[in-house]
């Protein structure tokens, strides 16, 4: 695809939601794949799931929020969705249960910590 193609051209809120998800330096093909998941309605739907998940179990790390998710691939689009969520903040990191290293937290943005 060239640069004039479909990742780079612009079509309103949809495509400018899709140009935030995939970076610069990103191949044509990932810029095209953020377009497909934000006018399909994927992306949306994974930040809905993304804030349930923070919701019920307030002050997990991305891997293990991933853990209750029944999805064996959530944690590849959670830790893309997580900073998208309006509804979630970054709290601060401590030792994770499923990888052993500093990860953030993740809370309700109204949640204190």
């Amino acid at each position: 695809m060239s640069r004039e193609g479909i990742a780079s051209r612009s079509d309103g809120p949809l495509f400018d939601a899709a140009k935030a998800r995939a970076r610069a330096v990103d191949p044509d093909t990932s810029k095209a794949a953020a377009v497909h998941v934000t006018r399909t309605g994927k992306a949306a739907a994974q930040v809905r799931q993304a804030e349930w998940l923070v919701q019920r179990w307030p002050g997990y790390t991305c891997r293990e929020l991933a853990e209750f998710d029944l999805d064996r691939a959530a944690y590849e689009w959670l830790h893309k969705r997580l900073p998208e969520c309006r509804g979630v903040r970054k709290g601060e990191p401590r030792k994770c249960r499923v990888t052993g290293r500093q990860a953030a937290t993740w809370w309700p943005a109204q949640e204190e910590i």
